[in-house]
């Protein structure tokens, strides 16, 4: 596993993986998928893990310290995390609709103001 499959990797599971970055086979989203699972960290126990998460309301993928991103780069960190979240079938946070029906003293008084040109 690169590097980058490593980073990749802790994002989705939490846990440093360290492979021989000679390992050809770790060049794409799939392989790294498939060596996750040889060290049980299956595409059911990824999915689990991040719905845990979402449902304690805590970041998942785990955040990256960008430190860690000097040498991949952000963006191709993140290119591969979306192809590899989408593989996974999680493409996207699921979003719960809000069960508060009033609003905040904060939220009102930001309500309640209106620019010169809406008063009258």
């Amino acid at each position: 596993m690169t590097e980058l499959y490593a980073l990749v990797a802790y994002g989705l599971t939490g846990h440093e993986f360290y492979v021989d970055s000679d390992d050809q086979q770790a060049d794409n989203s799939t392989s790294l998928l498939q060596q996750l699972d040889a060290v049980g960290w299956s595409r059911e126990m990824i999915r689990d893990f991040a719905h845990s998460r979402w449902a304690a309301e805590e970041p998942w993928p785990l955040p990256i310290t960008s430190k860690n991103l000097q040498d991949v780069g952000p963006a191709q960190w993140y290119a591969t995390l979306l192809e590899v979240r989408a593989i996974l079938g999680l493409d996207s946070e699921p979003q719960q609709p809000s069960q508060r029906t009033q609003l905040t003293p904060a939220e009102q008084r930001y309500m309640d103001d209106r620019p010169p040109h809406h008063l009258g």
